[in-house]
């Protein structure tokens, strides 16, 4: 079995490929990060063990001979299938859990108060969540999948719509009730505007924006109370400080449970949503299948 390969070195043809698909040995001895004269040396060997010239070598340039374009679909061909299983047996952990990315404020307010109805049907898998406000490299990180908010463009990845999102104007209904009114956009120029500005995905929620889209003119917008946190500037909404723009998604119980309420329509629509992002090869593993089929569902419920 495999007899043409008995004297061959194997890593000779990661070589090969790279500098096949390069043009360049030195191209190659970047990418694999060794000298070019090491990737010389490799070509070398596989051409004296085979007894042909891969390569034409004129001056600095290369290029492949007819007997190196044969060898190179075949190789190329095998170090995918052999990338792909060694890809799918690194992802078969010990003990069965997929890793999720998300900001907190999704996570806390939207997914963790699901993870139960997750749990009932697959309590043999269990769920991480890590919370950050940075994007993940999947190359480097322990993560399966990320859920991020933004347009859904993200090049190399597969990227699937979740939730469509709204930035919306949130206060305590007891601002409905007071004098001044708060009936509309204009009307607040009479109350405090309270400022949250997320330092991930596309959000705006930038009080002078939404006013000039508006056309609303009289509020100062430079004034008012400022948080860097979402979870103590939506406290100052519950509390009734002032009246403040986040993702309608995140306080969906809050709004039926009346402690917030959108005072009035927005009139600054954002084509924003909730992404699941992870890597092509993600999506044929059992366990992320069932939990995009799962998530999918949870999205598409009536609350």
């Amino acid at each position: 079995m495999l007899e043409h390969l008995q004297s061959l070195p194997l890593n000779g043809f990661r070589v090969f490929d790279a500098a096949a698909r390069l043009g360049s040995f030195a191209a190659a001895a970047s990418e694999l990060n060794v000298t070019p004269a090491a990737v010389s040396q490799q070509i070398k060997k596989i051409e004296d063990q085979l007894g042909v010239s891969l390569f034409e070598r004129t001056g600095g340039s290369i290029r492949l001979t007819e007997a190196g374009r044969g060898l190179q679909s075949g190789v190329a061909d095998a170090l995918t299938g052999l990338n792909n299983a060694v890809g799918q047996a690194k992802f078969q952990p010990a003990s069965n859990h997929i890793s999720i990315s998300t900001v907190g404020a999704f996570a806390a307010r939207w997914l963790v108060p699901r993870l139960d109805r997750w749990r009932a049907l697959y309590p043999e898998i269990d769920i991480r969540v890590s919370t950050g406000g940075q994007l993940i490299d999947f190359k480097q990180d322990d993560i399966d999948l990320g859920i991020r908010i933004g347009g859904g463009h993200y090049p190399g990845l597969f990227s699937e719509l979740l939730l469509a999102e709204a930035i919306v104007p949130l206060c305590h209904p007891s601002l409905l009730d007071r004098d001044p009114p708060l009936n509309g956009p204009e009307d607040l120029a009479h109350h405090t505007l309270i400022h949250f500005d997320p330092v991930v995905g596309d959000i705006n929620t930038h009080w002078g924006d939404w006013l000039a889209a508006a056309g609303v003119q009289g509020v100062d917008h430079r004034r008012g109370l400022f948080f860097n946190d979402y979870f103590v500037a939506i406290n100052a909404a519950m509390t009734g400080q002032g009246v403040l723009l986040a993702p309608r998604t995140l306080v969906e119980i809050d709004l039926r449970g009346g402690v917030l309420v959108v005072p009035f329509e927005s009139a600054r629509p954002q084509r924003l949503g909730w992404h699941m992002v992870m890597p092509h090869q993600n999506l044929a593993r059992p366990n992320i299948a069932s939990f995009r089929n799962w998530i999918l569902s949870e999205a598409a419920a009536p609350d």
